[in-house]
């Protein structure tokens, strides 16, 4: 009886053995797969620009700045004759020319007169200095009148020097040597003298 109890404990311990052996062991099995790792991407150093390489440029619209300063009109310019005695009004944008002449009856008289001329200007009270550089060099004539030769002189005021309101042009001609036209003879000293009232309006 015993024997027999004794191969039954056999047998079942060696049933039960074989199916201890026969079940995978699982943490074993884990242990054994292949671990993944994720990796990093190296950083990229970034690299200095190519001084030899030509820059791209998008060509889509040009700027085109806008004017910074508005263009005056400038007038016609305006004759005035400095021994008027009298008003002209003209533009704050007119070119003003201040005009003077002398005629002869021969024409070396009238360079006689240019050489020994000089006219004295004043705008406002203030002297314009030594003007005797403005005598033109050409002459005009012979014109048919008494007097056919003439001697010009003429001074250019830029537009808008002179400010908007009234301005008092005043002159003097005098010589430093006797002069003659032909008709009468002039001594040395003031010959002539004149003044204009200009109104210099808005444009």
């Amino acid at each position: 009886m015993n024997r027999m109890y004794f191969q039954i404990i056999v047998s079942i311990s060696v049933i039960l053995l074989i199916v201890a052996c026969s079940s995978p062991n699982r943490i074993t099995e884990e242990a054994a797969e292949p671990t993944e790792f994720l990796m990093e991407s190296p950083t990229e150093t970034p690299q200095p620009p190519d001084p030899t390489a030509i820059p791209t440029v998008k060509a889509t619209e040009t700027y085109v700045p806008e004017p910074t300063a508005t263009e005056i009109p400038i007038a016609e310019l305006v004759p005035i004759y400095i021994l008027c005695n009298c008003q002209q009004e003209v533009p704050a944008n007119a070119r003003i020319r201040l005009h003077f002449g002398w005629s002869t009856k021969l024409p070396e008289q009238v360079l006689t007169f240019r050489e020994a001329g000089h006219i004295s200007l004043t705008i406002d009270g203030v002297d314009q200095g030594n003007l005797d550089g403005y005598w033109r060099d050409e002459l005009r004539g012979p014109e048919e009148r008494e007097f056919p030769y003439t001697v010009s002189w003429a001074y250019l005021i830029e537009p808008l020097r002179l400010e908007v309101g009234t301005h008092r042009v005043e002159a003097v001609i005098a010589i430093d040597e006797s002069v003659t036209d032909g008709v009468y003879t002039y001594e040395p000293g003031e010959v002539a003298k004149g003044s204009v009232e200009i109104i210099v309006t808005d444009f």
